[in-house]
């Protein structure tokens, strides 16, 4: 199979993660607080505390809380957050992990959101966002880089912003760790958002966010911690406040190993190839006049291209590539629905490809002649 869906998860892993986990599963369960943390001479959940905060450039104002993803993460930073009474900003590339929980808050009547618009590939102007920027604003929340476009937003700008203003500044880290350098250094979120299994090479189900110690987040779900267990109220102190139930050590181990990986190839070494990749991709299909990219390369992280051809249905595309070609790409609206309106490809979506490091130069050839192969089928 040619696997080009890596922004939805990534495939393959490095051997270095799958022999890790192998590695972990053959040795007693260890579980913090409960039976250790222990693994050799590593203890593997402050290891990781202190692995991702340097990935990130972060400094030790930010907590770093491990749980079972990106949407996991979004939902304790808008329950976790006193928004009640208040207008929080978003942006029209936001995904529904972000979107659902605040449209649930709005629905109950506690907040007000107000959406701030992106040009036809996906940027959002930060000035746009300034002007929207009121006394009854508490938070603005910005999808660092699109999943639709790959399209990144100026969140130093933006950071800039929300400080001026005195908002919090919630970014959606999904997309862009892994494929572009994030310096903490460069812009200070009050929250940070990841997931592990898309391009920092862990599990599915597994993730975190990075917030910084004063906001003192309310926890999203309650339970043991392994420790202070003589208390029947959850406990305060950090990590137990956020990381109730039986942690899943696997993918925290995955993690780490993943993210030692990328640090051995080099990340700017990694960017390159992805951005090699979509540029040849887009390079031989750009002369066909039924083809449209949606894709700036100003603006982009250069890790996913989104697509759409004259009257062929996006979902007949990728259907015929899985199922014909083996090659799988992903069609529709990647969870992501406002952008679309913006992009006009609603409801039908865009065609999307997103290479891996893996990935090859003879792979987005095949993967191109075959869609070439498509687009004459259907015309012919």
């Amino acid at each position: 199979m040619i696997y080009l869906n890596n922004a939805s998860t990534s495939y393959p892993k490095p051997i270095e993660v799958v022999n890790s986990i192998n590695e972990y599963l053959s040795l007693p369960p260890v579980n913090f607080g409960r039976s250790g943390v222990i693994m050799g001479e590593k203890n593997i959940v402050n290891d990781l505390r202190q692995k991702v905060s340097k990935f990130f450039h972060a400094d030790d104002s930010y907590y770093v809380v491990f749980n079972s993803g990106s949407t996991e993460s979004l939902n304790l930073a808008v329950n976790g957050l006193d928004l009640t009474g208040t207008e929080v900003i978003i942006t029209s590339t936001e995904h529904n992990s972000l979107i659902r929980p605040l449209k649930n808050l709005e629905n109950k009547g506690k907040i007000s959101i107000i959406t701030v618009s992106c040009d036809a590939t996906g940027f959002v102007l930060p000035e746009n966002i300034e002007k929207s920027v009121n006394s009854r604003t508490s938070l603005i929340c910005v999808n660092h880089c699109s999943n639709v476009t790959g399209t990144v937003q100026d969140v130093a700008k933006i950071s800039e912003i929300a400080r001026k203003k005195g908002v919090k500044l919630l970014v959606d880290g999904s997309q862009a760790s892994g494929n572009m350098i994030i310096d903490f250094r460069k812009f200070m979120p009050d929250i940070y958002v990841f997931t592990a299994h898309k391009s920092l090479y862990g599990l599915q189900g597994s993730g975190g966010l990075l917030f910084k110690k004063e906001l003192n987040l309310s926890p999203f779900k309650l339970g043991g911690t392994g420790a202070m267990s003589h208390l029947l109220t959850q406990p305060d102190e950090f990590p137990y406040k956020y990381e109730s139930g039986t942690m899943n050590i696997p993918a925290l181990v995955a993690l780490s190993t993943g993210l030692d990986w990328i640090n051995k190839v080099g990340l700017e070494n990694i960017i390159a190839h992805k951005k090699n990749l979509t540029q040849t991709f887009i390079n031989e299909l750009e002369h066909l006049q039924n083809i449209k990219f949606y894709y700036n390369s100003e603006s982009s992280s250069g890790t996913i291209v989104s697509f759409t051809i004259d009257n062929i249905p996006n979902d007949d595309v990728n259907y015929i590539l899985q199922n014909s070609f083996d090659i799988a790409i992903r069609s529709g609206l990647h969870c992501a629905p406002i952008i679309h309106q913006h992009l006009k490809t609603y409801p039908s979506g865009t065609l999307r490809i997103s290479p891996s490091f893996f990935s090859t130069e003879d792979e987005i050839y095949t993967t191109s002649k075959a869609i070439i192969s498509i687009i004459e089928g259907y015309n012919g």
